[in-house]
């Protein structure tokens, strides 16, 4: 399935530009009717629980219950399928002092899972992530040739 440029727009946050999910980025609605993403929202200065509207300077008052999700444009977004998966490209996460360095190797295979997610989102294309894929294995099957025979030849 591919977009339209106005859909992709649609998409995605006026703010950050990134594309909207159902949790960390979720479509929030502001009093005066624009819609940004949560981390936007909650990453700006809010003061007394009051938004100030990136676009059009307007208070939101946050209540009680916290932030309001525009839940009809996160159906619309559903729908479309033009919804962002949740995954770890798109969360701000701050990992534990001791947790940095325990896993590189996953943290870079998430890294890649994530960045051909986007690809295959962006362009609606499963048969692009899958010659990705391959040809990335490809890569990866000769580098690990090169690096076996390089070992070889210094213990020869």
């Amino acid at each position: 399935m591919s977009f339209t440029p106005y859909q992709l727009k649609m998409a995605k946050c006026e703010f950050c530009s990134e594309f909207y999910t159902a949790n960390s980025r979720a479509p929030i609605l502001t009093s005066c009717g624009h819609t940004f993403c949560r981390q936007c929202v909650e990453n700006s200065y809010i003061v007394n629980n009051v938004y100030t509207c990136y676009d059009c300077q307007e208070p939101t008052l946050i209540e009680g219950n916290g932030l309001k999700v525009n839940v009809g444009f996160l159906r619309c977004l559903e729908m479309m399928k033009l919804l962002a998966p949740e995954t770890v490209y798109y969360q701000t996460i701050i990992p534990k002092r001791a947790e940095v360095a325990v896993d590189k190797r996953q943290q870079l295979v998430e890294s890649i899972t994530a960045q051909l997610t986007e690809v295959v989102f962006q362009n609606g294309n499963d048969r692009l992530a899958r010659d990705i894929i391959k040809e990335v294995e490809q890569n990866m099957s000769d580098y690990a040739d090169r690096i076996e025979n390089r070992d070889n030849d210094h213990y020869s």
